[in-house]
């Protein structure tokens, strides 16, 4: 009730699905390997359609470096957005939400949402992070093949 009494007049016009993938993106400047984010978006958007899901991705709100030639079932949602907005508009319903060590993971779990942190993808090294994240029910895969 809070996230909507704060952002009450941001509007996140999201299309009716069975089932999400939802992506949060850090600066594609702070991966230590862009291409394999982007190799990991690419497995997470085929194995979203060929779910009959949809992928929705939130970049960082300065980023300039976008994935292209996205397929046609991944909707970009505004940067304007708050990642918490986009969340709370999306309770109730099976997503999968999937970032690196952000805040956005932090409050997808506290949804209940499955979640995924990419941290160690990202050689995020933090043990009490990680640890803390795998206690609030946050999987924190080693490689892209464990999705």
């Amino acid at each position: 009730n809070a996230i909507e009494y704060l952002y009450n007049e941001a509007e996140v016009a999201i299309p009716e699905s069975n089932e999400y993938y939802l992506f949060f993106f850090d600066l594609m400047e702070r991966y230590t390997d862009p291409m394999l984010i982007k190799e990991l978006f690419k497995k997470l958007s085929d194995k979203a359609k060929s779910k009959g899901c949809i992928m929705l991705a939130k970049y960082h709100p300065r980023e300039t470096n976008k994935i292209q030639d996205v397929p046609d079932n991944v909707i970009e949602l505004p940067y304007t957005i708050p990642a918490e907005k986009v969340l709370s508009s999306l309770y109730g319903k099976k997503v999968t939400v999937i970032g690196n060590a952000t805040t956005a993971i932090v409050v997808a779990a506290k949804f209940g949402f499955n979640t995924i942190s990419i941290a160690k993808l990202n050689n995020l090294n933090n043990r009490s992070l990680l640890e803390t994240y795998k206690k609030m029910g946050i999987n924190v895969i080693n490689s892209i093949s464990e999705l």
